[in-house]
Formats: C-alpha cells, sequence, structure tokens
C-alpha cells in the first residue's frame, strides 16, 4: 500500500486516519463480515464471518436462508456458496444466541458496515427473530479518509470517493471470514504508515479524545435499533468531504465478480 499511496489532498484527515487504525489496534475489536443471496430487501445472509483483532477465528459459518430455494447463479460465482451447501447449514434462529454472546460488550468492525448492518437487519426480520443489539463501526469510512481519492467532476466533485476493500488475485473469492482478515490487514497497513510530515507539530493536534472516532465511526448506527440514513452517515462521517455511496447493483456477469454487492458503494461500499 505504501508504495502507490497517492498524495492527499488533506494531510491531516490521513494522519487522524492512522491514529485511529493505531488506537483500535491497541484496545482490540471483532470484525465481523456477511456474504448474502444479494443487496435487495429481500435478500438475506448465508454466511457470517467474525475475527478478533489478532486475526483468531471467533465464528465462521455457513446460514440456510429462510424460504430460498435457489441462488443466483453470480452469487455463487462471487462467493463459491451453493445451495446444496447451504441445505444442512443452521439458520440465523440457530446461532443467533451464540452470535450476540460472542459480541456482548465488544466493539464490532465491519468494511463497508451500512451493507452489513442492513442484511444483518432484514435477516432477523424475515426469519421473525430478534434483531441484533451491537453497533457495528465502519472501516471503509476510515480507509476512505485515509486514501483520500476525490471526485473530479460531477455532483461530488471534491469529496472523498469511498473505496472498495482491497484485494489481490489470491483471495479473489469473497468469504466473510477471508474478508474479515483483509480489514483486520487493511487496519495494520494503515497504522503503519508514517504520518504525513509536519501534521502532527503539535500534540494539540494528535487526536484530542475520542472526537475523531466519533468523527468518522458514526457511520453505522446500531445493527438492531436504529440504521442512519445514508444521508445522515455522511454528514456525521467527514461532513463535506466524502460522496454518498452509488446506487448499488448486482454484476451481471463471472467477470464483474470482484465487484460484489459487499465491496459496492451502497454504503458500500460495496
Amino acid at each position: 500500500m505504501h508504495k502507490n499511496l497517492p498524495d492527499h489532498p488533506h494531510p491531516k484527515d490521513r494522519a487522524e486516519s492512522i491514529k485511529i487504525a493505531q488506537k483500535l489496534l491497541k484496545e482490540g475489536f471483532f470484525i465481523l463480515d456477511t456474504e448474502t443471496t444479494g443487496i435487495k430487501k429481500k435478500d438475506q445472509v448465508i454466511q457470517i464471518g467474525i475475527i478478533d483483532h489478532t486475526g483468531k477465528v471467533i465464528i465462521n459459518s455457513l446460514v440456510k436462508p429462510k424460504g430460498v430455494k435457489k441462488l443466483d447463479p453470480v452469487i455463487t460465482d462471487i462467493t463459491g456458496i451453493t445451495m446444496e451447501m447451504l441445505k444442512d447449514a443452521p439458520t440465523l434462529a440457530d446461532i443467533h444466541s451464540h452470535i450476540c454472546g460472542a459480541l456482548r460488550g465488544k466493539k464490532v468492525l465491519a468494511y463497508n458496515a451500512e451493507f452489513d448492518c442492513r442484511l444483518l437487519n432484514q435477516s432477523c426480520q424475515i426469519n421473525g427473530i430478534p434483531e441484533f443489539d451491537f453497533r457495528l463501526y465502519c472501516v471503509m469510512l476510515v480507509y476512505t479518509s485515509f486514501w483520500g481519492e476525490r471526485h473530479t467532476s460531477g455532483k461530488y466533485a471534491g469529496q472523498y470517493k469511498w473505496q472498495k476493500l482491497p484485494r489481490t488475485n489470491q483471495d479473489d473469492t469473497h468469504d466473510a471470514t477471508t474478508d474479515c482478515r483483509l480489514t483486520l490487514d487493511l487496519l495494520k497497513q494503515m497504522a503503519e504508515t508514517p504520518a504525513p510530515e509536519g501534521v502532527f507539530a503539535h500534540k494539540a493536534v494528535l487526536i484530542p479524545g475520542l472526537a475523531i472516532i466519533v468523527f468518522i465511526f458514526v457511520a453505522v448506527s446500531s445493527v438492531c435499533s436504529i440504521f442512519l440514513p445514508k444521508s445522515s452517515v455522511t454528514q456525521q462521517v467527514i461532513p463535506s468531504r466524502v460522496a454518498p455511496p452509488a446506487k448499488p447493483s448486482l454484476p451481471t456477469s463471472p467477470t464483474k465478480h470482484k465487484h460484489h454487492a459487499k465491496h459496492r458503494h451502497h454504503r458500500r461500499p460495496q
């Protein structure tokens, strides 16, 4: 990442993102990721992965979606998950209490948390079970501020572009646990990046308390109770600098599988 890091239009934003990543790694957290039947209002979670800040797998489970008889071939191409694999998998109701117990009292991160939040909520609703009672904090928004790529034209000219989770050819298939590890690796890479020269010359500039964490991380509200609209998320994250996500859409061919719904700008991304 460091070799290809572009110049930043606002170096202080990159410096703040670096400090957030460093603080998170010091304090500890869990990372959650999901794979789903799609991105629409009736789609459901079909895999949940959760790791801790050391990379230890806490939960890695396929999830049988309620009432679904067939998966879109594009989803199978993206995730490698087939309906046959889900036939004997536990339902979300079966593992709901296990997930709640594992995450109770933990800081839970996700990449493009808005997407995971929405899909977890609607999956609970479809299964007739209580929505989850933990909050998801969005790593993508921190990375967006860190990367600093801006729209050069159009309605959002000058604002930061929401970034997809960086991937390599080796981890091209979308798997919930793999994506958790990629998110962890990304946090480590941000934390190890030298701060822009001169930005922290005065200690007063060096993240005053948790203000920056709140500033960036209020992106997504709780997975169970309040789901902020995209406009509120944008305003509370980095006012006037982060453009809202584009309307999501499923890829139409296997050659586009890198742009899985979770990694498109729905949130978010994707």
